[in-house]
């Protein structure tokens, strides 16, 4: 009981505090995600309020009572946030067509919530403190997860389930969600000036990590891999020596923590011809190319699952005629939101990746502001590979790493005056058709 009432007093107190500050109301939602009550014991007495929701709706009041009262932020090009909406408008035409009308109009409500969120984020995340309160409590509630799970793992064939939140509840998520935690929890060790958040990443890092290690995804240690060498590439000259010997660090804390059973499990990840998994996995990935060369236009909201006895009947047999998922983000965009809505979510991933591209290029730009870019965009790197091997087109977090791009390239006007230069467009192969394709300004000069 203990518990309830602490974990309700500070969800109420978010509440309140909101029209405060209203990024409390940020807090209040992430807190809520991380611990939602209906996913644990001490939940169960609360009535289902729907929380997640009442949150929402009370940071989405607070800000349009307190926005006057928040720090100034110029107007910026925004080419994230259009292509974030012409992928929910593409969603809103499709649904009345959907394989399933039912299905197709939930995932909708639940999209547009994440949008909902992912524009807030932007309105209220204006300063560096409150980037790093949010990232902050991003790293607590994963280490929180991570000593959940330390206590008392919950796995089944060597692998985790029902952990975390509601998006989370299969190892796959849970592993591909832990991606865009680590690179933040690896920056702040090494970089952030603040001891607090320091200790907090410290802290952090072994608990994240041995819970990565328990999920046991192959497709997440894959991306842990791109995320790795994204990150070599990223930073800056004079600091990859650090990288490296901190990288090295890490692995062998890493590899200390791994179990036999994890070891054991990405072994196989190289005989892929021989292992059942992964063997239904590229049936299921062809039987969703079959699907999309019928149905180009989309089937809509898990029309993919829907329609699985259809183009992968062996697989749904074998499962005892349970629907099944494509395991491919890719797959999963294109069968259920056809051509239209795969080209609105490639907008979104490259307008993102641009903005970070143009934070990280500006000359003279600070080591914590290109810091900051280099784990968001590491971070996507990871969970972008990572969902080539699940469905995480309805994870959660990457949007909020979205959001946080752009919160952060608005903050730009905080720089000083003499930084404040033309933003050197990207120089790999086909940027300059990309920054056509996804203009990115920059904000005027530092007030």
């Amino acid at each position: 009981m203990t518990t309830t009432i602490t974990w309700l007093l500070i969800y109420v107190g978010s509440c309140v505090m909101s029209f405060v500050n209203p990024l409390w109301g940020v807090f209040g939602y992430i807190f809520e995600y991380y611990l939602r009550p209906s996913l644990h014991w001490w939940g169960q007495p609360l009535p289902n309020l729907r929380w997640n929701l009442t949150i929402s709706l009370v940071l989405l009041a607070s800000f349009l009572v307190r926005r006057q009262s928040l720090p100034a932020c110029r107007p910026v090009r925004d080419p994230v946030t259009k292509w974030l909406l012409g992928l929910v408008l593409v969603m809103i035409i499709i649904t009345p067509f959907a394989a399933s009308w039912e299905r197709s109009y939930d995932k909708l409500v639940m999209f547009a919530k994440y949008v909902a969120i992912y524009i807030l984020i932007v309105q209220v995340v204006r300063t560096r403190r409150g980037f790093d309160t949010i990232v902050a409590l991003h790293m607590a509630g994963a280490a929180w997860w991570g000593w959940e799970q330390y206590l008392d793992p919950k796995r089944t064939s060597g692998r985790l389930a029902h952990v975390g939140s509601s998006d989370t509840q299969g190892d796959n998520q849970a592993a591909a969600h832990l991606l865009t935690v680590l690179p933040f929890i690896f920056v702040y060790l090494l970089r952030s000036k603040d001891k607090r958040l320091r200790a907090l990443a410290l802290v952090a890092a072994p608990l994240v990590l041995n819970l990565f290690i328990l999920c046991n995804s192959r497709g997440s240690t894959i991306g842990l891999g791109a995320g790795v060498l994204a990150a070599f590439v990223l930073a800056r000259r004079g600091h990859r020596l650090r990288l490296v010997l901190a990288t090295a660090a890490i692995g062998a804390l890493f590899w200390n923590l791994a179990d036999p059973e994890y070891k054991a499990r990405q072994k196989t990840t190289a005989d892929y011809e021989t292992e059942s998994t992964a063997l239904e996995r590229l049936e299921s990935w062809q039987g969703g190319w079959r699907l999309i060369k019928e149905n180009p236009l989309g089937t809509g909201g898990e029309g993919y699952e829907v329609l699985s006895p259809v183009y992968i009947s062996e697989i749904v047999a074998a499962h005892g005629g349970e629907l099944r998922a494509p395991h491919n983000t890719w797959v999963l965009v294109t069968s259920e939101w056809g051509i239209e809505g795969l080209f609105m979510y490639l907008g979104l991933i490259a307008s993102t990746f641009l903005m970070l591209n143009s934070i990280r290029k500006r000359p003279l730009l600070g080591d914590d502001l290109y810091y900051r870019a280099f784990a968001i965009q590491v971070g996507l790197v990871a969970t972008l590979t990572a969902s080539t091997f699940s469905d995480r087109f309805y994870g959660e977090s990457f949007y909020w790493m979205c959001a946080l791009a752009v919160a952060l390239y608005r903050m730009l006007d905080d720089v000083p005056a003499e930084a404040a230069v033309t933003v050197a467009q990207p120089s790999s192969l086909g940027g300059g058709f990309l920054a056509a394709a996804f203009p990115v300004r920059a904000p005027a000069a530092g007030r």
